[in-house]
């Protein structure tokens, strides 16, 4: 179901942030897709970053932020 990426084009724009300065904007989440994400990040690690407006809102990836979050996974983030 989930593609790995092969290669990240805007390497230099990732930055580190932590996961409660990240501000999410979607309510309506799929509890079945956050399961599926568990298996999938358990087994690969966060493969595609979270992206993330200049002032901290959540533009995509609700979903593996929600797993993250819901997993009390409060590292630092890319």
């Amino acid at each position: 179901m989930f593609v790995k990426p092969q290669k990240i084009i805007f390497h230099t724009l990732l930055q580190k942030i932590k996961l409660d300065s990240i501000k999410p904007r979607q309510t309506n989440l799929n509890i079945e897709l956050i399961n599926q994400l568990k298996i999938e990040i358990r087994q690969n690690g966060l493969l595609c970053p979270l992206v993330i407006h200049n002032n901290k809102t959540l533009l995509d990836g609700h979903h593996r932020y929600e797993y993250l979050k819901r997993n009390d996974i409060d590292k630092s983030i890319e």
